[in-house]
């Protein structure tokens, strides 16, 4: 799959996405879930918590009726996203394994973000003009430190109220 194809595959099912969505998304597919893991008892502690509220949240749709309950975020097939609210209670011991896993190894490859995100930019002029420009500066605003992790927009937030982990595919079965 093509990082087009991802970007298109996010606008067509969260159509409020902004430039800091995209951001992250492409931050998620590169880096993967390394930047939340403190340690395993902060991890579980956050996954319970999580899912307890996603899973509570009644007035959303419900991701376990859609096949596509992972997330796809990186052409390679590196990443994906498991939905929370898709995930059974009695799984969280594995996801939060599989979350681990995924997180020892924290890829640096900044140039690979650089050119995603230099990517990103010429899909937003055709695909989401309103956020080219911005992703654009988020590019040279993050590039010196190192590409940080970001948060959704505003926007998204209130929209999908967003509840997933960032795993490696293999460790997912379904994925």
């Amino acid at each position: 799959m093509t990082l087009a194809a991802i970007l298109d595959w996010h606008l067509q099912h969260y159509p409020l996405l902004e430039a800091a969505d995209l951001y992250k998304l492409i931050h998620q597919g590169v880096y993967g879930p390394g930047h939340i893991i403190k340690d395993a008892a902060s991890a579980c502690e956050y996954l319970l918590r999580e899912h307890a509220a996603a899973t509570a949240a009644s007035d959303l749709p419900d991701p376990s009726d859609r096949s596509d309950r992972a997330e796809p975020l990186s052409p390679e097939g590196r990443f994906v996203r498991v939905n929370l609210r898709g995930v059974d209670q009695s799984n969280l011991e594995r996801l939060l394994a599989a979350l681990l896993e995924s997180a020892r190894e924290v890829p640096t490859d900044h140039d690979t973000m650089r050119g995603r995100l230099l990517e990103a930019v010429s899909w937003s002029r055709l695909r989401l003009p309103s956020a080219a420009a911005e992703l654009r500066e988020m590019l040279q605003e993050n590039e010196p430190p190192g590409f940080p992790a970001r948060h959704h927009s505003a926007a998204y937030r209130e929209a999908y109220r967003p509840a997933y982990r960032v795993v490696k595919p293999e460790l997912w079965p379904g994925a």
